[in-house]
């Protein structure tokens, strides 16, 4: 199946820089059809690190607490690759 590509809800109206930093990562959920837009562990892994000039550390929280997978994911996967 092909990965579908993020929509882009900020066209036309893309920020200026820096604010057109914090408009794409905020811009990562289709809230009309419940879809996440943010992908693999390695694809967020990357993403964070283009940050990297602009923030310190990121925090992240998971609500759906009966979910575990989602915790388990982010241990093994994503803040390994983040530590490096």
């Amino acid at each position: 199946m092909p990965r579908r590509l993020s929509p882009r809800y900020d066209l036309p109206k893309a920020a200026p820089e820096p604010l057109r930093l914090v408009q794409v990562f905020l811009n990562t959920k289709d809230h009309e059809h419940g879809r996440e837009w943010i992908g693999t562990p390695a694809e967020l892994a990357n993403r964070l690190r283009g940050y990297a000039d602009v923030i310190d550390g990121v925090y992240l929280q998971h609500l759906l607490h009966e979910e575990l997978e989602a915790v388990e994911l982010i241990g093994r996967e994503l803040a390994p690759a983040l530590a490096n």
